[in-house]
């Protein structure tokens, strides 16, 4: 019985060890999934902050850039005002005298600009004799067309003539 006894406790035993072994390898698997899943919390953390410190320092540099620009304006526009300056105290003194002299205005010469647009008269745009191309009512049309379109070309010249003479 004994023998028998042995056997069965050996099998047991064996059976004991195995179920231990397969324990501590799922432990050993488990440790190593959660340190895996540490570790690539740590890297996306990592990558995370890199991210964030290109950002800032993406930033920074635009605010620089704008900072420098601003002050490139500031300068250009202190200088011109400064030659504003010098330009004022370069003149003489106004006094109450000045005043009282009178100034001498040429009057107003539109030069070129005083000579209105002539427009087409209609008279020009009869159509001839029959070429033979074309009936005389489509040479009628055509012309009146044209006269529309230089009649407006005109039109549109005087008023800007008008407008540059007015400025």
């Amino acid at each position: 019985m004994s023998r028998r006894s042995t056997g069965v406790g050996s099998a047991w035993a064996e059976v004991q060890r195995q179920q231990q072994r397969q324990v501590e390898a799922q432990h050993r698997a488990r440790v190593q999934q959660q340190r895996e899943a540490e570790r690539q919390q740590r890297a996306a953390e990592r990558a995370a902050a890199r991210n964030r410190r290109e950002q800032q320092a993406e930033y920074r540099a635009r605010r620089e850039a704008d900072a420098l620009r601003r002050s490139d304006e500031l300068d250009a526009r202190m200088a011109e005002l400064a030659g504003v300056l010098r330009a004022g105290c370069a003149v003489a003194a106004f006094t109450p005298a000045d005043l009282f002299t009178s100034e001498n205005l040429e009057p107003f010469a539109p030069g070129p600009l005083a000579e209105p647009i002539p427009m087409p008269r209609p008279e020009h745009y009869v159509p001839q004799q029959r070429t033979g191309w074309g009936s005389r009512r489509a040479q009628e049309q055509a012309a009146q067309a044209q006269y529309a379109s230089d009649l407006r070309a005109a039109q549109a010249a005087e008023a800007q003539r008008g407008r540059q003479l007015a400025a």
